[in-house]
């Protein structure tokens, strides 16, 4: 699985983007933008999608019931 599908893993799970940003050190804004689209995932900075790929798999490893949004 690549970065990209991860990432949109990340977006598409019920947790909100002011979480996701306030556990990364990010804006909401900046989740934001990628979430609804207003921002390419490929045009991420490869230091901020690192860090929201090693979260989401954080995340997944400590706990395996998080699933996707409906």
């Amino acid at each position: 699985m690549d970065y990209i599908e991860i990432i949109n893993e990340l977006f598409a799970s019920d947790l909100t983007s002011y979480q996701i940003a306030k556990d990364n050190g990010l804006s909401p804004q900046f989740i934001d933008n990628y979430r609804v689209g207003n921002s390419k995932i490929e045009n991420m900075r490869l230091g901020k999608a690192q860090t929201l790929v090693d979260y989401w798999k954080n995340l997944n490893k400590n706990n395996p019931t998080i699933q996707e949004g409906q």
